[in-house]
């Protein structure tokens, strides 16, 4: 079941943060989650505001509320008597039970101490969590009679004479209105429909405890007690019936062993979050006392191997100091000085993918003589025109994304590896600054053009689409081509007619007209395609002037690329090189720098080893014998640069482990081998 831990902002950080290195294998974020509580809060979403969107993630879940007494203020834990009392969630203190009511004349005294618990136990910020997590302690308002509620305001003879009249026992009266009281009380600051997620199917409260009196302890060891005896906590501190009440006894907060019991608590914590327990082991207004024992070898053996992995840090970075003040000076080679410092950077400043360049080229193989045959040649520019613009635009995004990369890539590469700059002599310093003076005046001179600007492309692309379309208007259709070539031929076999007549008499002048007729009118035709010729290949050269202009603004985009990419190497190679001259100008020791870094290292190293020794200095042998040398050497990270590193646990001491878990049947696999077991046992919390 998906568990919710409710706690202070502190508890929360003790585990994630402070104490992480001890709690890493515990955290299994889809098992729990933590929320913070302010105690605050006026109502479940300010003073628990993350609980919403949980509970409606998960259908079925539960509620860990953890009550450490924090000062929400300020972070500091406050050992106040409630916490130091034998039962940590009393926080009434009422002596008086309705069963001990024997008369009329003890009543007074009774409601008196019994409703002033009632209004202290409404401002305990448990109390109200709980209330809204599990509906009040009192559901419903108790169904009284109006007469009985008039007679019993004054513990007089009146309300006796009720009392005998209709044969109540005093205590169940004052038991009802106690319920009726509890209600009002309650109702006051809760109001169920204002929970608009599922409420959780288990509630249990866990509260660490700094009780110790062993004259009560014994005292209670003599006493018989009876179950009646116990407690009634739950019922004058208004806590609803579905919570369940766990403690675990901690050292006072100045004791030399509180940091250790108290990582103790948080690993309790985790690993009850992260695990499912039998519901029988748990009663109804019973508190139980946690026991969580630990293998003291196990954990012996766990610190010790982790703090020698520390050592072992601590003396490498301390190897690494002697070295540097023992080095001898570095000499930087010619060919070295250019290898690092006086090379050209080739920005990259290319297209994404090869692109298809003929996808923004006009085809003009299917234009015909006439224009609609062999298709329509409207239809068909437009067509093309379409697919050639969109295509333009998906080329033209290239280059701004290129010079966008491209930019980048001169922020990454703006500063020279300075790891070698301080052997650079005086002569090739000089010669670092020429290359400075050579690239600006070479960026200078480069001239450059902007690529992104589409506007006067498409103002070109505008008008060669005018133009063509109006060619393409001026053009013959199919029908109109055949009706003009009927009506010239029609006209021209009229004018031959009169020649024919004159020569059907004359054979040898009429073979000779027939020959002229055909001549002329070959010729003629002849003619007429020509002109039908003409007519395509001018539509034809406007198509491929197109393509020409379009050729000419591909180039124009790839040269002014190639400039921007020289442009941008120019600025690479000058930042670069007075990033170079901008270190050896600057007055300072790179052996003293880095051994300062090295030695901040060793600081936050043996800052770890003393807090963990402060907390677990019992158990840390600091010398013990390690077999495995290889799994302990120092931790890898980049010491020359000054960041602050975490130093986890290494992986290899963390091992798995079954223990029982509040129960010696139910076994559990915990991540971390040195927690024997997780027991309970109900407290002792009688009235004698």
């Amino acid at each position: 079941m998906f568990t919710v831990v409710i706690s202070s902002k502190k508890v929360r950080e003790d585990c994630q943060k402070k104490y992480k290195r001890f709690l890493e294998p515990l955290f299994d974020s889809e098992k729990f989650v933590f929320c913070d509580w302010d105690i605050t809060g006026d109502s479940i979403d300010s003073a628990v505001p993350e609980l919403k969107h949980y509970a409606a993630e998960n259908k079925e879940w539960r509620a860990v509320i953890v009550e450490d007494g924090n000062d929400f203020g300020n972070g500091k834990i406050i050992e106040d008597e409630q916490r130091r009392q034998k039962n940590p969630y009393d926080f009434v203190n009422c002596t008086v039970r309705v069963d001990d009511l024997k008369s009329v004349d003890e009543v007074s005294g009774f409601r008196a101490e019994k409703y002033a618990a009632y209004e202290k136990a409404v401002s305990n910020p448990l109390v109200k969590l709980g209330t809204w997590l599990c509906e009040g302690c009192v559901k419903n308002k108790p169904e009284l009679d109006e007469k009985f509620l008039e007679v019993s305001r004054e513990c007089g003879d009146e309300y006796k004479a009720w009392l005998d009249s209709t044969g109540t026992d005093i205590c169940d009266a004052e038991y009802d209105l106690c319920r009726n009281k509890k209600y009002e009380i309650v109702s006051q600051f809760y109001n169920p429909d204002l929970i608009t997620f599922n409420r959780p199917n288990q509630v249990l409260c866990i509260a660490p405890r700094t009780f110790d009196d062993d004259k009560l302890f014994s005292k209670l060891a003599w006493a018989k007690t009876d179950e009646f005896d116990y407690s009634v906590f739950y019922d004058d501190n208004l806590y609803p019936n579905k919570l369940r009440y766990l403690i675990y006894d901690i050292p006072y907060f100045d004791h030399q062993n509180y940091e250790s019991e108290y990582v103790n608590f948080l690993l309790f914590l985790l690993i009850f979050a992260g695990n499912e327990y039998p519901v029988d082991v748990l009663r109804a207004n019973r508190v139980y006392k946690i026991n969580c024992e630990t293998d003291d070898n196990a954990l012996s053996t766990f610190l010790s191997l982790y703090d020698f992995k520390l050592s072992n840090t601590g003396s490498y970075l301390a190897r690494k100091i002697n070295e540097l003040n023992n080095r001898t000076p570095q000499i930087l080679s010619e060919s070295e000085l250019n290898d690092y410092f006086l090379f050209d950077s080739n920005v990259p400043v290319r297209l994404d993918d090869d692109f298809d360049q003929e996808l923004l080229k006009a085809e003009y193989r299917k234009i015909g003589l006439s224009r609609d045959c062999p298709t329509e040649e409207m239809d068909l520019w437009k067509a093309q025109f379409t697919r050639i613009i969109k295509n333009f635009k998906f080329f033209m995004k290239q280059p701004r994304r290129s010079l966008s990369r491209a930019s980048d890539y001169v922020r990454e590469n703006d500063t020279a590896n300075l790891e070698k700059a301080s052997a650079i002599n005086k002569f090739q310093e000089e010669d670092v600054e020429e290359k400075l003076y050579e690239d600006e005046r070479k960026m200078i001179e480069t001239r450059i053009q902007s690529v992104c600007n589409t506007k006067p492309y498409f103002k070109a692309f505008s008008d060669s689409d005018k133009e063509i379309r109006r060619t393409i208007r001026t053009r013959m259709t199919k029908k109109t081509t055949i009706i003009l070539s009927l009506v010239v031929l029609l006209i021209y076999l009229a004018g031959f007619i009169p020649l024919f007549v004159s020569n059907l008499k004359e054979d040898g002048a009429l073979s000779v007209a027939s020959t002229m007729t055909i001549c002329a009118g070959l010729a003629m035709a002849a003619f007429g395609f020509t002109c039908l010729f003409f007519l395509r290949s001018k539509l034809v050269k406007k198509i491929r002037a197109f393509n020409e202009k379009m050729n000419e603004i591909v180039n124009l985009v790839f040269n002014g690329m190639s400039r921007s990419a020289e442009y941008l190497g120019k600025i690479c190679d000058i930042l670069r090189i007075n990033s170079v001259l901008n270190y050896l100008h600057q007055d300072h020791d790179e052996t003293s720098i880095q051994c300062s870094v090295y030695k901040n290292h060793i600081e936050q190293i043996e800052k770890e080893r003393r807090e963990c020794g402060y907390i677990f200095s019992k158990f840390i042998n600091k010398k013990s014998v390690v077999t495995d040398i290889e799994d302990f050497e120092p931790y890898e990270y980049d010491y020359t640069k000054d960041v602050e590193y975490e130093y986890k646990v290494p992986s290899r001491l963390w091992s798995e482990r079954n223990i029982s878990f509040m129960q010696r049947d139910n076994v559990v696999a915990v991540p971390v081998n040195f927690v024997k077991s997780i027991s309970v046992e109900r407290e002792e919390l009688f009235n004698v």
